[in-house]
């Protein structure tokens, strides 16, 4: 269960909100918000794979709430002066793919984070076949 929180993946690749080299754990606020930005970047399949999820709860009143509306902007360094040690919670920003729902961006670094941030348990994620005609 650590590795899912651990922000691993996002340190090795980056992503939108992160450099390569910094940790960042990407949630979405809805879960069909969640499996909208899986299957934006996901490859063409015939077949669906199967996903799984995670509920994770942090307190709204540490979460920094931001207004990124431009995609061009350089949004990884918006990310990485706010992530890693020393940096703040996490941060809430507008989903690109759905700009009126709002995606999370963790710090699995911060001192706060085992307290604060809690989970449930991994659940299956059945999504529906006619997704694949997108």
């Amino acid at each position: 269960m650590d590795i899912l929180l651990s922000g691993e993946g996002a340190r090795e690749w980056g992503g939108r909100f992160n450099s390569p080299g910094v940790r960042a754990v990407y949630c979405s606020t809805t879960l069909s918000l969640a499996a909208l930005e899986i299957l934006v970047h996901a490859p063409r399949v015939e077949v669906l794979p199967e996903y799984r999820f995670l509920e994770v709860y942090v307190p709204d009143e540490v979460i920094e709430h931001l207004e990124v509306v431009d995609i061009g902007e350089a949004t990884e360094s918006i990310g990485d002066t706010r992530l890693g040690v020393g940096g703040i919670l996490g941060f809430s920003v507008p989903s690109f793919v759905i700009p009126l729902e709002r995606n999370l961006v963790l710090n699995p670094e911060h001192p706060d984070f085992p307290g604060l941030v809690t989970h449930g348990t991994i659940r299956s994620l059945q999504l529906d076949r006619r997704l694949l005609s997108r």
